[in-house]
């Protein structure tokens, strides 16, 4: 049994892995009373109503994500995709889904989608560019849809969810073993860097839609540059540079970001769009913002927002043993299936034998993370999705954009997510379209201030909490750090404190250098070197 909560948690938070524990004995045994001690009624009452919920409850009416009084033919779709969908069990657009359908399917404005996780995002892309195809199946134009993912397992996952209507329509991949498209592909599907490697200017000829899905994750870091020559490709950016440059040389710019006629629409979407405060700092929302201003913003409402359909319970495991601790939270919580999440892939590797060898849970145990080659890690999660086996062992490698199957009622936290975007991707792997679900954090001394954050923002909106490198212990480190530099004379905290003011002094070099108008790159990927010595080394990038 849980003795130990976390000392933040709220009183009607505790208690439930053992209510829930209570209610599957009840009805194996009929009614026990041996913990009425320990639980208030009220709890075990709300923790009964959600688990009768998570075994069978009209969810589309009780979740906020579906769209009330709106169908799938007020979308524009026509009797016989919609009747393929039913088909499927989907008979309600969700929110994200009846805002974005018929802007691409019009295709004359950029969107900028931002929903929750599991709300539908990918058949609010996919859906259109099927019913062109439906109204088109004789068409010979090559393919007309290229979508971004950083990963291989959303390419696979794309796969199945669009060959899941049974329309005909074809979706090609590239990467791993695929250096070609097959001819009368639809959708292609690949990481960018694979698009830039293997794709021909010819297959894509016809493209009228460019998604960057999981786009906050694209527009950073190493795949930034190669989204910004897939997008250069494609259309040029209307930035302020831009035109300048057209006006003088006699040209007249257009009027507007859009897509011209003949041009793709780009449609960015993503469960998380960290944006910070300072004209110098590069969010994702303000690279896309001056590039494509005019593009659309579609949001929802629980964008950011922890899933009302979600419990979540906090669980301190500062004197305990957190393998042990997280046996018994598996062992209590609720039937179904349960993805636990490590931060690392040797942690994830001791949790996955440590549960191997546990008699309840043996030789029923998956595991997935980036060490694995991808053939290996698409097979455990195929595998998993299945029905084989019950808990799934993984890093953040499967915590962002897959939909691992309806059965999975709880996940856990056995380290704590080392940012908001971390903790809210995570969470968001259940509770997915319309069906309740459970969250556990197994709380250390590391993930403890973070928690303490969300637990402050009472389930509110989490976008304050966004830090500048997305990490709020680095950023409370280098806070505390600031205010007493004296108390760090000696040890690991002194180090960290040199490396910071040698950072610090590194980057002043940096634009020191680009406004005098040195070392300034003369990539593609940028207007015009000119325009870069005004702007400085902050603004070019």
């Amino acid at each position: 049994m849980c003795t130990r909560l976390c000392a933040f948690s709220s009183v009607s938070l505790q208690g439930s892995l053992l209510s829930n524990a209570l209610l599957r004995s009840c009805k194996r045994h009929g009614p026990r009373v041996a913990w009425s001690r320990t639980l208030r009624f009220s709890i075990v009452s709300r923790s009964a109503e959600n688990q009768s919920v998570r075994d069978g409850g009209d969810a589309e009416k009780q979740s906020p994500m579906f769209a009330s009084g709106v169908g799938f033919a007020d979308l524009g779709l026509s009797s016989g995709l919609i009747a393929r969908l039913e088909k499927c069990g989907i008979s309600s657009p969700t929110n994200v889904q009846a805002k974005v359908i018929p802007r691409a399917m019009e295709g004359t404005e950029d969107l900028v989608v931002a929903a929750e996780t599991g709300s539908g995002k990918t058949f609010a892309y996919a859906l259109p560019v099927i019913q062109e195809f439906l109204n088109n199946p004789a068409s010979e134009v090559e393919a007309r849809a290229l979508v971004l993912v950083p990963t291989q397992e959303l390419s696979a996952q794309l796969i199945r969810q669009v060959s899941m209507l049974e329309t005909g329509a074809e979706v090609a991949t590239l990467g791993g073993d695929k250096f070609s498209i097959p001819r009368g592909s639809l959708i292609v599907c690949c990481t960018p860097r694979t698009f830039l490697d293997r794709a021909f200017a010819a297959d894509f000829a016809d493209i009228r839609w460019l998604i960057i899905d999981e786009a906050d994750m694209l527009l950073e870091g190493s795949f930034r540059r190669d989204v910004e020559e897939i997008l250069y490709k494609f259309r040029r950016p209307l930035s302020v540079s831009y035109k300048r440059r057209m006006e003088r040389s006699g040209e007249k710019p257009p009027t507007n970001s859009h897509p011209q006629p003949g041009q793709a629409q780009i449609i960015f979407l993503g469960a998380t769009f960290p944006e910070w405060v300072g004209n110098k700092v590069k969010s994702v929302s303000r690279w896309i913002r001056r590039r494509y201003p005019d593009a659309v913003d579609v949001r929802t409402e629980l964008i950011h927002k922890i899933n009302p359909l979600l419990e979540e319970q906090w669980i301190d495991v500062k004197d305990d043993d957190p393998m042990e601790k997280l046996a018994e939270v598996i062992r209590q919580g609720p039937d179904g299936q349960v993805l636990v999440f490590c931060n690392t892939a040797d942690t994830a590797l001791s949790v996955y034998g440590f549960l191997n060898k546990e008699a309840t849970f043996k030789n029923d145990v998956r595991i997935t993370h980036k060490s694995l080659s991808w053939k290996d890690r698409l097979a455990e999660i195929d595998c998993f999705r299945e029905g084989e086996g019950r808990i799934l062992v993984s890093t953040d490698v499967a915590a962002r954009g897959l939909d691992l199957g309806k059965n999975i009622t709880h996940v856990v936290q056995y380290n704590f997510g080392t940012n908001v975007v971390s903790y809210l991707h995570r969470i968001g792997r259940t509770a997915r379209a319309g069906r309740n679900g459970l969250a556990t954090h197994l709380v250390g001394q590391e993930g403890r201030a973070l928690a303490e954050e969300i637990k402050g923002a009472n389930r509110g909106l989490l976008e304050n909490m966004f830090s500048r490198n997305r990490n709020l212990s680095n950023k409370r480190k280098k806070q505390r750090l600031r205010e007493n530099p004296q108390g760090y004379e000696k040890g690991a905290h002194r180090k960290q404190w040199d490396a910071l003011r040698e950072k610090n002094r590194q980057t002043n070099g940096r634009r020191e250098e680009a406004e005098n108008g040195a070392g300034i790159d003369s990539s593609p990927f940028f207007d015009d070197p000119s325009d870069k010595k005004k702007k400085g080394w902050r603004e070019v990038y």
